[in-house]
Parts: C-alpha cells; sequence; structure tokens
C-alpha cells in the first residue's frame, strides 16, 4: 500500500513489530545450540553471554510481545473473531515451541522448524478466513 496510495497503515507497523518479535524469539531458541561454540571461538550471542536460563526468558518475553502485537493488529486493522482466535492458536504454539524447547535442547529443531512453519500458516489461514467471512 506504500507504492500505490503513498502512506504506511498503523496495523501493518503493528503487524511488522509482531513479526520481529517472534523472528526475534524463535532465532534466541536456535542460537541455544550454538552457545558452547559461540564461548569457544568469543563470540558475544545472547546464549553465550547470559547463558540458557536468561536466553530462555528473553525468547518467552518476545514470544509474549509478538502476541501481543498479533492481538493488537487484530483489532486495529480491523478483523473479527476468527483472527483473534487464530492469534490465541498461535500463542499456544509458541508456548508449546518453548514447553518443547525446555524439556529437551535435541528437539529444537522440531520446535523452530516445524512449529514455526505450523504457526505462520494458522496466522495467514485464519486472517484470511477472517476477511473472506465478512
Amino acid at each position: 500500500s506504500i507504492i500505490v496510495l503513498g502512506e504506511i497503515h498503523l496495523f501493518s507497523v503493528i503487524l511488522c513489530l509482531g513479526v520481529t518479535f517472534w523472528t526475534a524469539g524463535f532465532d534466541l531458541l536456535y542460537a541455544l545450540q550454538d552457545m558452547e561454540y559461540d564461548k569457544k571461538v568469543g563470540l558475544y550471542s545472547v546464549p553465550a553471554k547470559f547463558g540458557v536460563n536468561a536466553t530462555l526468558f528473553i525468547s518467552a518475553f518476545c514470544h509474549f510481545l509478538a502476541t501481543l502485537f498479533w492481538l493488537l493488529f487484530v483489532w486495529v486493522a480491523p478483523l473479527g473473531g476468527i483472527a483473534f482466535l487464530g492469534v490465541l492458536i498461535c500463542g499456544a504454539i509458541l508456548m508449546a515451541e518453548h514447553f518443547i524447547v525446555r524439556k529437551n535442547f535435541d528437539h529444537i529443531d522440531r520446535a523452530f522448524f516445524t512449529l514455526n512453519g505450523y504457526l505462520s500458516v494458522v496466522f495467514f489461514i485464519f486472517v484470511l478466513v477472517d476477511l473472506l467471512w465478512r
């Protein structure tokens, strides 16, 4: 809409912030796999500098913010109950991601690739159905 209308809508900025925090959160989880290597070669990654527990907390906080921004997106866009339900499901997927990673770091790939793939499709489908339902 920027090129066509010459303006940036608030809902697009809010959606962008949600996606940014979602990405930061899952990237932090994925970075846990490289923590020992990062320490060994002197890289200042979040896991290497602050440790596992802090990284898990920061990631969870990023995912909490992502969910809040997505809820705000649904409200500002304005979308309806179907999109709202989709965001709640996406929040549950993010919680499952953290449960899987906290339980066993060997399953980071499943949390990172599989669940995030499902999340993106769920988000898209629920927003699309909400828009088409009108």
